[in-house]
Order: C-alpha cells, then sequence, then structure tokens
C-alpha cells in the first residue's frame, strides 16, 4: 500500500536506529562499522529522471557534501517536454532522521515525486546545539557532545539514499545556511536545473501540483512561494536559475547572510531592481500553515493545496498521505485517522 502504515513506520525507525548505533560504535572504538546489507557506491550520487546513473565528477570547489555532478549537465532552458528541471532542497538536520524517513515515504515517495523533480535534504555538521527543529520533535533533545556519532550517523545515510546535501558549515538556522545552499548548488550543479527550491522540513507537499503552476512559463526572473511583502516565506520558497547565479555571485550577499534566512532572501533579490520578473505568489488554500486545533484547522487539504506548514510529527505526515492516496486512487480507499492536539 503506498501509505506507510503504523507497523511499517516502527520497522523503518528500528532501520534508523540502527544507522546511530553504528555511528556510536565507531565513534566509540574506531571500527568501521559493518556495511549496510544493500549495496552502496563510496560515492553517493542522485539519479538522473529516469534512473540513468550519472558517473561522479570532483566537485569544483572542496567540500564534503555526497551530491556528485552528472559529468554531462542539461542546457538550461526549457526543455523538448516543456517541462522545467527542478530541484527541491529540504532544510534539516543530522539528528532528524526521522522525518527524513517519513518525507521519504509520503511526499517524496517515486510514485508521488514527478520525474522531472529531485528531492535533496540539506545538512550542516553537527555543533551539539540542537537547533529550533530539533526541539519540535524532542522538546529534551540534548546534543552535547554527540557531534561525531551524528555526523558519521548522516554520511551513513547519505552513503544508503544518495538524496542528501552534506553543506561543510556548521549546522544553524540564521547564521548563513541558506545562502551557502545556493551558492554550493551554482557552483557544483551548473546546467542542470531550471529551478531551484528551498523547503522546510515540517512541510508536506503534492509536487506534481508544484510543477504544474510552472508548466509553460519561461525560467526566467521566476520568485516562487508564499508572499509577506517583499519575499517569500521560508516553507517553500523557489527562485528560476538566473536568480540562483545572482544570490551566488553578487559581491554585496556575503555581508548579509544573518538573520531569517526568508526575509534576507527577499533583501538579495531587491538589490537589483529588475531581477525579479515573475512573482508566483500562492496564499491559501495553496499554500497555507496548518496550525492544528487553531484558526487555520479546518484548512488543512483540498484539491488545489500544494504545501501544507508546519506538519511536526509522523501522525501529521501519515495524515496528509493518507489524503493524498485517497485522492490518487479514489479506487482503493483507505482509513484517515486524523490527528489530534497542536502540532507543537
Amino acid at each position: 500500500m503506498p501509505v506507510l502504515s503504523r507497523v511499517g513506520l516502527m520497522s523503518l525507525l528500528g532501520l534508523l536506529l540502527v544507522f546511530v548505533f553504528s555511528a556510536f560504535v565507531y565513534a566509540q572504538t574506531g571500527t568501521t562499522p559493518p556495511p549496510a546489507s544493500r549495496p552502496t557506491s563510496p560515492t553517493s550520487v542522485i539519479s538522473e529522471p529516469g534512473n540513468q546513473t550519472k558517473q561522479p565528477t570532483t566537485p569544483s570547489t572542496p567540500c564534503t557534501c555526497t551530491y556528485t555532478p552528472p559529468t554531462k549537465p542539461k542546457s538550461a532552458g526549457p526543455r523538448a517536454d516543456g517541462k522545467m528541471r527542478i530541484l527541491i532542497c529540504v532544510n534539516t538536520a543530522a539528528s532528524r532522521i526521522e522525518r527524513r524517513a517519513l518525507i521519504r515515504q509520503t511526499w517524496a515517495s517515486p510514485e508521488r515525486r514527478p520525474d522531472n523533480v529531485d528531492v535533496m535534504f540539506v545538512v550542516g555538521e553537527s555543533t551539539g546545539v540542537a537547533q529550533p527543529g530539533d526541539l519540535e520533535i524532542r522538546p529534551n533533545l540534548d546534543l552535547s557532545g554527540l557531534q561525531p556519532i551524528w555526523n558519521i550517523a548522516a554520511k551513513d545515510e547519505a552513503r544508503v539514499y544518495g538524496d542528501i546535501l552534506l553543506l561543510p558549515i556548521p549546522e544553524n538556522g540564521q547564521n548563513g545556511k541558506v545562502y551557502n545552499l545556493f551558492k554550493y548548488v551554482y557552483e557544483n550543479m551548473p546546467g542542470r536545473y531550471d529551478m531551484v527550491f528551498k523547503a522546510d522540513d515540517d512541510t508536506y507537499m503534492q509536487l506534481d501540483r508544484v510543477v504544474a503552476e510552472l508548466e509553460g512559463k519561461e525560467p526566467l526572473g521566476i520568485y516562487y512561494g508564499y508572499r509577506y511583502l517583499d519575499y517569500m516565506a521560508g516553507w517553500l520558497a523557489g527562485v528560476s536559475w538566473d536568480l540562483v547565479k545572482f544570490i551566488a555571485t553578487d559581491p554585496r550577499i556575503p555581508s548579509m547572510i544573518v538573520g531569517h534566512e526568508d526575509l534576507l532572501m527577499g533583501k538579495w533579490l531587491h538589490l537589483d531592481n529588475d531581477l525579479i520578473k515573475q512573482w508566483f505568489n500562492f496564499g491559501p488554500p495553496k499554500i497555507h500553515d496548518q496550525i492544528w486545533g487553531g484558526i487555520n484547522d479546518p484548512m488543512d487539504w483540498s484539491p488545489k493545496t500544494f504545501c501544507i506548514h508546519r506538519v511536526k510529527k509522523p501522525e501529521h505526515f501519515l495524515y496528509f498521505a493518507e489524503l493524498d492516496h485517497n485522492e490518487r486512487h479514489p479506487e482503493d480507499p483507505i482509513a484517515v485517522h486524523r490527528p489530534t492536539g497542536t502540532g507543537k
């Protein structure tokens, strides 16, 4: 069944604990953990749409990132099939392995991910300090002294799944991580994508609907998301490749990278007045917050929805996956389990 069952979830979390345990053994003894049961490559690569894996090449700048650019980059611009090539970068942290597992099994699963979309998880180096997103999942989480374990576990996870981009910077929420993400993508993935999105890991998305909004559009000067004043909310904010280039290369931006990343992103793109040529602004019900038990509670899903924010707990991901399944497969409906309580 496409929706992750409760039993399946427990099995998956058990597998993830193996990663953490193996990293702990390595950190304590220096002994390399045994290889995973499935075949893995020492260099993780992301597959082209159509499952054609490219040979690894050396990144243009030193980096511990597990992504390897393809040897034959695609040219930028509209494709023969009319589809843009899209990269979704999910901002997360090494310790949030459960949330990445939920995303892989729900909205980013092969059944739900269009063939012109890649999804990658963006992770910085663990510092031993829990980030706000960590504390939302485990309020009493203490990462003190566990940096080596989580960093090794993230690398092990990357080798298995090939969808983690490990940035060579300390994990942070408001100290330049998003800027470094765009800079790395521009320098190491030239010509591969028309649009690059930054998303939070507490979102549930309908990727085919995200893509549908861009059909037939020219990938030039696009700023996409939920607009607040002159910037897009950080839940899901996308820019076309020309704006990725601007963010990565403009000499003024490196001095403007500390603070709320969504607000800063808007400031970067307003440094030159003619950069943004197309505002793709979507409010409810297409993109919205989900406040469990609060004022937005009735507005959680509709045939138009493609991004819901504040999806904090496993039962929230599973709830939307169940609704998603029933919409895609009306001939095979399943029971829907609506969560109770708040998302925090």
